[in-house]
C-alpha cells in the first residue's frame, strides 16, 4: 500500500477504466465488474457524479448519486442529487471518510444548483445507514415497506422528495413463478441472478429475469422501492438484496402452498 494524503478522486467516462469503482476492484474481468463499467459509461451522460476516497494509491471508500430525474430508486425528487451508496468498509469506518464524501457530494451539489440532496436507508441491509445522515443534517421525510425511509437535506426552496406509491408502479407479478428485475447499477447483482435461479430450480421454480435499462423503469416499473433489484413470488417481495441459497429457501418458504 502506498500511503499518502487522504484525496477524493472525481471518476468519469475518461478515466472509470483507470481508476475502476471500488467494488469488486480485486475481479475486473468478472461479468458484474464490467456490466458495472457499461452501467456507468452510459450514466455519466445523465450527470451521474462517482468520487472514490483514497489513501494516496489505497481505495477507501466511494460515493454515487446522479439527479433525481435518473435516480435508479423509486423516488420522485426533481432538483435534488440522490445518493446511490455511500460505502466505506471494514477497518477504514469510523475514520471521517464518510462525512468527507458527502462534504464533496453536498459542494458539488450546491455549485450545480440542486436544492438539495435524498438517499434511501434501510433499517435491514444493503442501503446507507440512517444515523450516518441524521448526524449529517439530514431529516426523515418519507417510508415504505418492508423497511424503507427517504432522507433529505435542503437549502434552497423544493417540495421534499417521496416515494413513488405502489399505486403508481407496475402491479406485483402473481403465480408460481420467481420474477427478478434488476439491472447492473450494482455489480454483485450478477451473481445473485445465478443464485437465486438456481435456488428456485431447486425448489421446483420457474424463474423469470426482467432487465431495467433506463431509470424510468427502475423508478416505476419496478413494484418495489429499491428499483435496480428485487426478487418476487406470488406478489410477494422475497428480497430486494442478493442472499445465499439457503436465506432465499428460507424467505420464500412461508409463501409457499
Amino acid at each position: 500500500m502506498d500511503s499518502g494524503p487522504i484525496n477524493i478522486i472525481d471518476v468519469n467516462e475518461s478515466n472509470v477504466e483507470q481508476y475502476g469503482f471500488f467494488c469488486m476492484r480485486s475481479k475486473r474481468n468478472a461479468a458484474g465488474y464490467q456490466n458495472k463499467l457499461q452501467w456507468l459509461k452510459s450514466r455519466f451522460r445523465e450527470g451521474l457524479k462517482l468520487k472514490l476516497i483514497r489513501d494516496g494509491d489505497f481505495p477507501l471508500g466511494f460515493i454515487e448519486y446522479i439527479p433525481g430525474e435518473y435516480a435508479w430508486r423509486s423516488v420522485a425528487a426533481d432538483g435534488m442529487y440522490v445518493i446511490h451508496c455511500l460505502w466505506i468498509p471494514g477497518k477504514n469506518k469510523g475514520k471521517g471518510y464518510g462525512g468527507m464524501l458527502l462534504q464533496a457530494c453536498e459542494a458539488d451539489a450546491r455549485q450545480s444548483g440542486q436544492a438539495g440532496i435524498a438517499v434511501v436507508t434501510s433499517k435491514q441491509t444493503w442501503l446507507p445507514d440512517k444515523a450516518f445522515f441524521l448526524k449529517h443534517g439530514f431529516e426523515a421525510v418519507d417510508a415504505a415497506p418492508p423497511a424503507f425511509e427517504l432522507l433529505v437535506k435542503k437549502w434552497a426552496p423544493a417540495p421534499d422528495p417521496r416515494f413513488i406509491r405502489d399505486e403508481e408502479r407496475e402491479t406485483p407479478p402473481r403465480g408460481n413463478k420467481v420474477t427478478v428485475y434488476y439491472s447492473h447499477q450494482c455489480p454483485y447483482i450478477h451473481a445473485a441472478l445465478e443464485v437465486i435461479s438456481d435456488a428456485s430450480r431447486e425448489l421446483g421454480l420457474k424463474t423469470s429475469l426482467i432487465p431495467l435499462t433506463d431509470a424510468r423503469q427502475a423508478r416505476q416499473y419496478v413494484p418495489a422501492v429499491y428499483g435496480v433489484f428485487g426478487v418476487f413470488y406470488n406478489g410477494k417481495l422475497i428480497t430486494y438484496h442478493p442472499v445465499t441459497k439457503r436465506e432465499f429457501h428460507k424467505l420464500i418458504s412461508p409463501h409457499l402452498s
